[in-house]
């Protein structure tokens, strides 16, 4: 797991969020000295990456994406990048700016979507791997 990385990542979406390493630590049932640790590199388990991600509400491939790709991507398009949950219900009622050529996007369409999306999430959980 690129560690550097993710304790950057984890690090930035908890002050996003306004949480000091103490109370986001509490949180977690984890201490501060280890949030601490994690921030800077250490290792960490993935079902605790995952706990973080929910917490968030986010998919544990935002903590493997690099600031620099994200550049191109609008916040709404970044908000669906890294959503939880991808079921097409869910994904209808908070994302209604889906449009193509000021179309609707149809449910087939918005499933091959998502199935590109959930390829991308892969792919960088992957390459956390090597």
């Amino acid at each position: 797991m690129e560690n550097n990385i993710v304790g950057k990542k984890i690090r930035q979406v908890r002050k996003e969020h306004g949480y000091s390493q103490r109370n986001l630590a509490k949180e977690l049932g984890i201490t501060g000295s280890y949030l601490s640790k994690i921030e800077k590199g250490q290792t960490l388990s993935i079902p605790l990456l995952e706990k973080i991600a929910q917490f968030f509400n986010l998919h544990t491939s935002y903590f493997f994406t690099d600031d620099d790709e994200l550049n191109n991507f609008s916040n709404n398009e970044k908000s669906l990048l890294f959503e939880p949950d991808l079921s097409l219900d869910n994904i209808k009622e908070k994302y209604n700016f889906i449009k193509y050529k000021d179309r609707e996007v149809t449910d087939d369409e918005l499933k091959i979507m998502l199935d590109v999306l959930e390829a991308y999430r892969n792919s960088k959980n992957q390459e956390s791997d090597d």
